[in-house]
């Protein structure tokens, strides 16, 4: 079992483009949205004002670099950008990851999530659609399609996969994109749209072996898409769950629809592993207040508060645990017009991360004890009585374990481990002509009776051979050694076995 790794969702909206010029007016990001948000109801709180009124602008190299500490500081492990790739290649809001492929220095790690479907207006009689700033469809839009699309997703054949796979590559390559057993991960929103969708993730594949890359770790965000090129699937949070709870009662307040947050979230919570692609990833929430984009046709969390999101991600991380999922995916780093957000702000200051800081420094305590009490579980107990009863039987024929190293020309040796084995075995030495140069133990440090500890993965000092003492581990133990250097490594169970 390892720690979970925490990836928030990356809104990259907030600078200027051509396109929000066109459509909702000079200027426009979605922090004009944020700002010009206002309460529709008694304790709504609108507007949602960054910490220091930090309306940032993402073509800005120090924004990026400050989210990347922040989020370092903070535990989370990376960002998934949203990524937009339309009808003949056409892209929208690329810029910050592109500059991030560029600022080499920013330590930040990210992978993409395709947002595949149809940007258009709210009067647009397309389905599956998203209506990106419906407050704003207005008559600002200089277009001549009345349809009210603004950009089309349309998938192409193969040559448009071609070049879609080509775009990826670079960032694909970077060795700060998120992987899993090598493979980058691509989540895909709705991947059950995508007509010809196994031909093409069959060419992607085909295209990464041939650049080098052992795969795509293709994540579809619903789970009723098919594709033996599709990995696992992940449940899109709080999306899935706020449709069943819309659907079993209608709260409205003002006509805002109100939903309560600790029965949204748990209405999330009673998600199945079961799901026909074997791995099934979580997404769990900070809020959700789309009225800055929907005004009062929105819907708004309410009873959110920083213990119950506690409480929440808490159990989600657990879940994420038992089902043995290296990730975690968070809605959202900075989605500020749906008020979902980890970033620091006026009312809670930083205590999302705080909370995410002090739910991930728990489970790895408790995952860091769970691997100490198993050090020593029955099994390894049983084989520490074995190896004492025949050190013992040795003993009782006048024989010592020193004839079969000095067998071997062992004239320097490392201990490793300084259990109970560990700590027999350095007795035994002590008065002989054998010299321990180290001990090697990845819990102690300092020196033991003027022999100095090291870690396993430190430089390691020529010795004619390391005695591993936790036997019951040998193989793995000796696999690592192996490849960090040309020592004899030797079991103490096997030295034992050979001397008896």
């Amino acid at each position: 079992m390892k720690d979970v790794k925490v990836v928030a969702m990356y809104l990259p909206q907030f600078h200027r483009t051509d396109e929000n010029d066109k459509w909702w007016g000079e200027g426009f990001t979605d922090w004009v949205a944020v700002k010009e948000a206002e309460p529709v109801f008694e304790g709504h709180i609108q507007p949602r004002v960054p910490l220091n009124e930090n309306y940032y602008n993402l073509m800005d190299r120090e924004v990026m670099q400050w989210q990347a500490e922040l989020a370092k500081k903070y535990n989370v492990y990376g960002f998934c950008f949203y990524h937009y790739w339309f009808k003949k290649g056409q892209k929208l809001l690329e810029k910050p990851a592109e500059n991030l492929l560029n600022w080499k220095d920013i330590d930040m790690k990210f992978c993409f999530s395709w947002a595949n479907v149809t940007w258009a207006r709210t009067w647009s009689k397309i389905t599956a659609k998203n209506e990106w700033s419906p407050k704003y469809d207005g008559e600002k839009y200089k277009g001549n399609d009345d349809s009210g699309i603004l950009a089309e997703q349309k998938y192409g054949r193969e040559n448009d996969w071609k070049n879609h796979f080509d775009y990826l590559l670079p960032f694909f390559k970077d060795e700060r994109y998120i992987k899993i057993d090598g493979k980058p991960v691509f989540v895909i929103y709705r991947a059950q749209d995508i007509p010809a969708l196994q031909p093409m993730l069959r060419l992607w594949n085909k295209l990464a072996y041939t650049n080098g890359i052992p795969g795509i770790y293709i994540i579809a965000e619903y789970c009723d898409a098919y594709s033996s090129e599709i990995s696992a699937c992940m449940r899109h949070e709080p999306e899935l769950s706020r449709g069943i709870v819309r659907n079993q009662s209608l709260n409205r307040d003002k006509g805002v629809i109100t939903i309560d947050y600790e029965k949204l979230y748990n209405v999330a919570l009673s998600e199945k592993k079961d799901n026909p692609f074997g791995k099934k990833y979580l997404m769990c929430f900070t809020d959700f207040d789309n009225t800055p984009r929907k005004g009062i046709n929105g819907e708004v969390l309410t009873g959110v508060t920083l213990d119950k999101f506690e409480e929440y991600f808490d159990t989600v991380v657990s879940r994420s645990e038992e089902w043995g999922n290296s990730l975690l995916f968070i809605n959202a780093w900075n989605e500020w017009g749906e008020g979902m957000y980890l970033e620091p702000d006026k009312k809670n200051g930083f205590g999302y991360l705080e909370r995410i800081k002090i739910v991930l420094q728990r489970h790895h305590d408790l995952l860091s004890k769970k691997i100490e009490k198993n050090i020593m579980k029955p099994a390894q107990s049983s084989v520490n009585a074995k190896c004492l009863d025949k050190w013992l039987c040795i003993k009782e024929d006048s024989k010592s374990i020193l004839d079969y190293l000095y067998e071997l020309e062992c004239d320097s040796i490392a201990i490793y481990g300084y259990g109970i084995l560990g700590r027999h075995l350095l007795a035994e030495l002590e008065n002989s002509d054998l010299v321990v140069k180290y001990i090697i133990d990845r819990k102690l440090m300092g020196k033991i009776k003027d022999i100095e500890v090291m870690k396993p993965e430190d430089d390691l000092p020529a010795v004619d051979a390391i005695i591993v003492t936790p036997v019951w581990d040998f193989n793995e133990i000796e696999g690592y050694l192996s490849s960090k250097c040309d020592y004899k490594i030797l079991s103490l169970a096997e030295i034992l076995n050979e001397t008896y």
